[in-house]
């Protein structure tokens, strides 16, 4: 596994925001986690993020992300190409998606599409929907750990803009940063959009 260089305190730090998170995310029952889904989902397709985007790259949540699956179909229906990532070991692509798109589980246990995969750089302009386990109001983050997205989007591709999507209990203060993190510009919650500086 490819591993990449960040300052000894970085790492045990992640870690344990990660763990705290998850802690607050257990906490969270069906019903409410529901009903902050739709307030995300409301949140981004009022935004002009959204709007103005020519493609939406989204993903499938995992059982403690914020479910988008209502953006993407939005997304289709309004003749935006959406699209999710499919990841082979360190490498993450991305499937056309629609809602007729044939899906299958991942040996991660994410469901992706089995659809053609293309490149970022082949998507073009775009708005991308990034889950998170943490995100501070600089626009730093916190995944789960494998460094995919922060890899898929290294090098920035002109009209693509980043947006890390949460619930508010999921935003802290400061974000420990590593040199290969990649930034978001807004992160969408069920409460707020926050443009991040």
């Amino acid at each position: 596994m490819m591993t990449t260089e960040q300052p000894a305190s970085v790492a045990p730090t992640k870690i344990s925001l990660r763990r705290l998170i998850a802690g607050r995310l257990r906490g969270i029952d069906a019903r409410t986690r529901t009903t902050w889904d739709d307030a995300v989902a409301a949140r981004i397709l009022d935004s002009d993020a959204f709007r103005l985007a020519p493609s939406i790259v989204g993903y499938f949540a995992l059982s403690d992300e914020v479910n988008i699956d209502r953006v993407l179909a939005a997304a289709v229906e309004r003749n935006k190409p959406a699209f999710v990532p499919v990841v082979r070991g360190e490498l993450m692509v991305f499937a056309r998606w629609t809602p007729r798109s044939l899906v299958q589980r991942s040996d991660r246990g994410t469901l992706q599409a089995t659809a053609e995969r293309v490149d970022v750089c082949e998507i073009g302009a775009c708005l991308v929907l990034v889950p998170g386990r943490v995100f501070d109001s600089e626009g730093e983050r916190v995944g789960r750990g494998g460094g995919h997205y922060d890899r898929a989007f290294a090098s920035p591709v002109r009209g693509v803009r980043l947006a890390g999507v949460g619930y508010e209990l999921q935003i802290v203060d400061a974000v420990p940063v590593a040199t290969h993190d990649r930034k978001v510009e807004m992160v969408f919650t069920e409460q707020r959009c926050v443009s991040c500086r």
